[in-house]
């Protein structure tokens, strides 16, 4: 009864962990946004625009990388996977 409540905890703490890394890896980037059009004219702030989609993508990639590992590893049965 504890292994399998211990193995759901652990389950549950993968998917918060990325959850939280996504949304702070966003939110930065949108407070670097922020940063730069208060501190400098609005066309000097457009690159990091670009900058921002850029890493949005890689963002997903990862994460999209990231959910189909825990995935395999949640379906694999354990013998199959030494």
């Amino acid at each position: 009864l504890f292994a399998g409540f211990i193995e759901t905890m652990s389950e549950l703490v993968r998917i918060l962990s990325l959850t939280f890394r996504l949304f702070g890896n966003m939110t930065a980037g949108e407070l670097l946004i922020l940063v730069m059009i208060f501190l400098i004219p609005w066309v000097a702030a457009v690159p990091f625009y670009g900058l921002e989609l850029f890493l949005g993508f890689v963002q997903a990639l990862i994460f999209g990388g990231l959910t189909l590992v825990f995935l395999v590893i949640a379906v694999t049965p354990r013998e199959e996977r030494v």
